[in-house]
């Protein structure tokens, strides 16, 4: 309860929410898949199954939203100093919070309800998602022609979101070179920077891929594939070793300074 009382620890906490969600989906990924779909390796699951996959990934990967928020926030706090300290936070942090968690769920819901309804979440390959059945078919029977659901319900967001997250780095990386150094705020934009970074790299290589296969009409690689079956799921992870590296860092000190306290009083003596 007592994490929760700053505007950033709750906008990790809702992206955290998410990025589990999202990453039990994508390590799910071929066995949700209805069986004997053509060219889908280990697909073990049903129509059932693969909507329910599609239907949460569409949900909670909205909540990648929350790396833009974060950028924002971060930006707001180090760079033009809004105060957000426990249980008092500036005013506008605590709209834009208001704002993420209203926007982001009802994005996430609307949208997911919407394909379900429509009957348009089926096999990408590696999971469940927004296409046709099968990949490209013109089968009428389930799935609409898919490119702009896709387009209209998550590419659009998604390549925004890149945007103020690469933005708020260059932003924090200028602060931090020009105004900030060796400084506690300096340490504040770094650690901010860590956590744009680990949404920058997980998702890098799936919006590189999308660029070329949606928008140039490019097939899909095998090493693309590879790559992003291995880094999309991560993100939490880094978010985490990130967010639990300062407290580690704290109780090493404390170590530290246990084992060398008696042998001071002796070197003392």
């Amino acid at each position: 309860k007592n994490g929760l009382n700053t505007v950033k620890n709750r906008l990790l906490f809702a992206m955290s929410v998410g990025d589990a969600i999202t990453s039990l989906m994508y390590f799910l990924g071929t066995w949700m898949v209805p069986k004997d779909t053509p060219g889908v390796w280990m697909a073990a699951g049903t129509i059932g199954t693969c909507s329910a996959q599609g239907f949460l990934l569409q949900m909670f990967t909205a909540y990648q939203f929350y790396n833009a928020y974060l950028a924002i926030y971060f930006v707001l706090t180090i760079l033009y100093n809004y105060r957000d300290e426990k249980n008092n936070s500036n005013e506008l942090l605590i709209r834009l919070e208001k704002g993420a968690h209203i926007f982001t769920f009802l994005f996430g819901l609307g949208t997911a309800v919407t394909i379900l309804f429509l009957e348009t979440f089926n096999s990408v390959l590696l999971w469940c998602w927004i296409e046709s059945v099968p990949p490209g078919s013109t089968n009428p029977k389930r799935g609409l022609p898919s490119k702009w659901w896709q387009y209209g319900f998550w590419y659009i967001w998604m390549w925004s979101t890149f945007g103020i997250v690469v933005i708020g780095m260059l932003v924090l990386v200028w602060t931090t070179k020009k105004r900030l150094k060796a400084s506690l705020s300096a340490r504040v934009a770094k650690r901010a920077l860590l956590y744009l970074s680990a949404y920058f790299l997980t998702n890098v290589g799936n919006i590189v891929n999308q660029t070329f296969t949606f928008s140039l009409g490019m097939p899909n690689s095998y090493p693309a594939l590879l790559i992003i079956t291995a880094t999309l799921p991560l993100q939490g992870f880094w978010n985490c070793l990130i967010y639990f590296h300062p407290k580690f860092q704290m109780y090493r000190k404390d170590r530290v300074r246990q084992t060398n306290t008696p042998t001071q009083a002796i070197e003392t003596v």
